[in-house]
């Protein structure tokens, strides 16, 4: 695995009013970077309705139009605004509760949806396709450390700059960019010391 580096969110980042402010200032650390969840419609509770209450846009990453029950829970893709209400309810609420994965990256949301896309189905040993469910960040923080110098730039390609997701115990944003040979790895706490989560 790459190297942990621990360091602090720049004091000059934007960030939503959340109770968890490290969270917000570490995401939106990067200027030049748009800020997109992938969320899992199966965990997160009333995600569309919640969406469009809050003025946010999902993007499904299924194809076609799907019934009813099959869209309530499909993983989507949100564009989160730094000072939006959606962005704040998300982190709150969501954060280490396994909702999804965020993604950094340069591009607006239908580049970066088609590349999300290829990765819905895999094969898996006996050749069968398989569902991956990689927005699950217990699946993502476990995947990404595994890969290969091939496997990172199918992953990552020119679309994706950074994975970032919750710790395990959901006190830290674990994140995940390019490396030469695998991919490098942080940790940065969003808990201030003695704060509840």
């Amino acid at each position: 695995m790459g190297s942990i580096r621990e360091t602090s969110p720049r004091p000059d980042a934007r960030h939503a009013p959340l109770r968890l402010p490290a969270l917000g200032a570490r995401l939106y650390a990067d200027p030049g970077c748009r800020v997109f969840a992938v969320l899992d419609g199966a965990r997160v509770p009333r995600l569309l309705r919640t969406a469009d209450s809050l003025g946010a846009t999902p993007h499904c990453l299924f194809a076609g139009q799907l019934e009813p029950s099959l869209q309530r829970v499909a993983p989507y893709l949100v564009e989160l605004d730094p000072v939006g209400d959606f962005s704040a309810w998300l982190l709150d609420s969501g954060f280490g509760r396994s909702w999804g994965i965020f993604v950094r990256t340069r591009h607006e949301a239908p580049a970066l949806r088609k590349h999300l896309r290829r990765f819905l189905m895999v094969s898996g040993p006996d050749g069968k396709s398989l569902y991956f469910r990689y927005y699950d960040p217990r699946v993502m923080r476990l995947y990404l450390p595994t890969c290969n110098q091939d496997e990172m730039a199918q992953v990552f390609a020119d679309v994706v700059d950074c994975f970032a997701m919750e710790s395990e115990d959901g006190h830290a944003l674990l994140e995940f960019s390019r490396g030469e040979l695998e991919p490098l790895t942080a940790s940065f706490p969003v808990h201030e010391r003695g704060a509840a989560h």
